[in-house]
């Protein structure tokens, strides 16, 4: 669904679990004379030693057979007794990977009026189609929100389901304020401002793009602060992801009530865009005609 997250396989006899910030995320297999660890081909003393990765770096690992000392490259034997000694080389930068969400279909998506900053509550069919994402979320350490009722109750719907909570509202993933067309569908607005859709030209009031991110970015930096080495869930609005997405290169398609886009950010600043992902699988979607 998104990123993968860091196992242990099965073949290891070691490893650091599967969170990124684990030092070294070191596996050592039983053919310890043929070590490779990310792709690098180690020489390991047995019975004490150093060992040497290809790019000149260095970690202690030191590898004792209980019964004698065994030469360079030697497998150990089923049975004998190892301990492995890791000295605490370069960290892996940590990563915070992000599933935003568009939230379920309000009262207003319902009627195609354009809603920006104003504040219809979830139809039914909202409720249950956060109710039926929470399947495909999988594992998460937080779930946050735009305070807009609309995005903050289909958080809390996914967080009760999933087991993750409480949710924490943000102001700054609010939908873009759409000046006076909030609250018209797309037949008013042709009606007053013809024209306009079609040129791309925009009303009095409506939220610039270059605010609209920076008050975006400033949020998910705030989660990505929080969160740290882990995922959460953001539940957001469409024109929140939609302007993210022309952010981090990606073109304009219609996300659709509980479409989602996954978004890494590193702890150096560096956002990464991952996967749209259809959470319902085809069931009850809604793509109403507006923003």
């Amino acid at each position: 669904m998104g990123p993968a997250r860091h196992g242990r396989e099965d073949g290891d006899l070691i490893g650091l679990g599967d969170r990124r910030r684990a030092i070294g995320l070191l596996a050592v297999h039983p053919d310890v004379g043929d070590l490779e660890h990310g792709g690098e081909r180690c020489a390991v003393a047995l019975g004490g030693g150093i060992e040497h990765v290809g790019d000149g770096r260095a970690i202690d690992l030191v590898v004792a057979d209980s019964r004698s000392n065994t030469g360079l490259g030697e497998q150990p034997q089923r049975g004998h007794t190892m301990s492995v000694v890791v000295g605490l080389g370069p960290t892996v930068a940590p990563v915070t990977r992000l599933l935003l969400i568009r939230h379920g279909q309000s009262t207003w998506n319902a009627m195609g009026r354009w809603q920006g900053q104003e504040d219809p509550p979830l139809t039914d069919t909202g409720r249950r189609q956060a109710a039926e994402a929470s399947a495909a979320i999988g594992a998460v350490d937080a779930v946050f929100s735009s305070t807009l009722e609309r995005a903050r109750v289909t958080a809390e719907i996914i967080a009760e389901f999933i087991g993750v909570g409480p949710v924490i509202s943000l102001p700054g993933m609010v939908e873009r304020n759409a000046g006076q067309w909030q609250g018209l569908t797309r037949a008013e607005i042709e009606e007053a401002y013809p024209g306009f859709l079609d040129a791309g030209n925009r009303p009095a009031g409506w939220e610039a793009n270059d605010h609209l991110e920076e008050r975006a970015v400033a949020a998910l930096d705030q989660i990505a602060a929080a969160v740290g080495d882990g995922d959460a869930v953001v539940v957001t609005h469409g024109g929140v992801i939609y302007q993210l997405e022309d952010r981090l290169g990606a073109p304009f398609e219609r996300l659709a009530n509980l479409g989602a886009r996954w978004i890494e950010i590193s702890d150096a600043g560096r956002w990464t865009l991952g996967d749209r992902v259809d959470l319902l699988g085809g069931i009850d979607v809604t793509i109403p005609d507006q923003i």
